[in-house]
């Protein structure tokens, strides 16, 4: 573990010193855009093992969420209905 906490430490300072060099602002931020879309991508990936079990997790508990929402919701339509028609057949009787 001590490896790769090392090894990620040393890809965070060599961007970073990337990132402080002055080459990578001129010509309009060209150099900085390209350079931004590789880093995202790199540490996207790099950092996949921490972010990944953390979106799955809460991405099951959402739709745990929604679906649990949506039962209460279709609930409440039904028993609002059947207050509807309740209320209908007493107009016509009364």
């Amino acid at each position: 573990m001590d490896i790769i906490i090392h090894k990620l430490t040393e890809l965070w300072i060599y961007d970073v010193s990337i990132f402080s060099q002055g080459w990578i602002y001129y010509c309009f931020f060209i150099p900085f855009i390209f350079y931004f879309a590789f880093f995202t991508m790199k540490w996207a990936i790099l950092s996949l093992p921490i972010w990944l079990p953390f979106t799955i997790i809460c991405n099951n508990f959402l739709n745990i969420k929604e679906e649990i929402v949506e039962d209460k919701v279709i609930e409440i339509l039904k028993a609002i209905e059947k207050e509807k028609i309740k209320n209908e057949e007493k107009e016509e009787d009364g």
